[in-house]
């Protein structure tokens, strides 16, 4: 349409294109007619004064004749005349068609525009929707993030509660064990001693033993 409606332009300009060279070629034909009945009556003037003046042919025009100044006022007055008339009409002419060509090149101008911008919203409204959706979506993301966030911030925080409970547990561990390793060493010590007194009191009751048995023999 719009390759269509541009051809119509471009046709309707080399139209008053054609129409103003034929324009112009018409006043080159008119300037060129006038000018040419100009030198003919100048001619035909000279003729006549040269008739009228048989004795002498170089002698110049008397000044004083007032029919042949008439004569080239007239030609003068009809030359501007005829020149005003075809300018006139020239002028006219070309203002209409540069009218024409005005009121053309407006419509189209107004149709181009008026396409342009329906095309312009058009594109407008669909990166507008294609850059809502992906604000949609970079939305979307962030939130997931968000929620990724919380949910590392939570098991982070689970972990850090996990290990100070464990260490809290080991430090108990390693107490409890503390203890329990003083208390093996003194139950060690205990029996150590145990085992010490027992030591001494078989060797108390095998010195008796040998004793009894020394005194029996006596008695026998």
């Amino acid at each position: 349409m719009q390759l269509e409606e541009c051809y119509d332009g471009g046709f309707a300009i080399s139209q008053m294109n054609a129409k103003v060279t034929r324009v112009q070629f018409v006043v080159s034909m008119v300037h060129q007619c006038i000018f040419s009945q100009a030198v003919f009556y100048y001619c035909v003037v000279l003729a006549t004064s040269s008739l009228t003046n048989v004795t002498s042919h170089t002698s110049k025009p008397d000044t004083n004749d007032k029919s042949l100044f008439q004569l080239f006022e007239s030609m003068e007055k009809w030359v501007n005349i005829k020149i005003e008339v075809r300018y006139d009409h020239i002028q006219r002419e070309t203002e209409k068609s540069l009218k024409k060509m005005k009121e053309s090149i407006y419509l189209q101008t107004n149709q181009v525009i008026n396409t342009s911008k329906a095309e312009i919203a058009e594109t407008l409204n669909k990166l507008h929707a294609a850059v809502k959706e992906q604000n949609m979506q970079h939305v979307a993301i962030i939130h997931a993030l968000n929620e990724l966030k919380s949910q590392h911030a939570a098991v982070l925080q689970t972990v850090n509660d996990q290990k100070r409970r464990f260490f809290s547990a080991l430090e108990a561990i390693n107490a409890d064990n503390m203890v329990i390793d003083h208390r093996l060493q003194v139950l060690e010590e205990n029996v150590e001693r145990l085992k010490d007194g027992m030591d001494v009191v078989s060797k108390m009751d095998g010195e008796k033993g040998i004793k009894n048995d020394v005194n029996t023999v006596k008695k026998i």
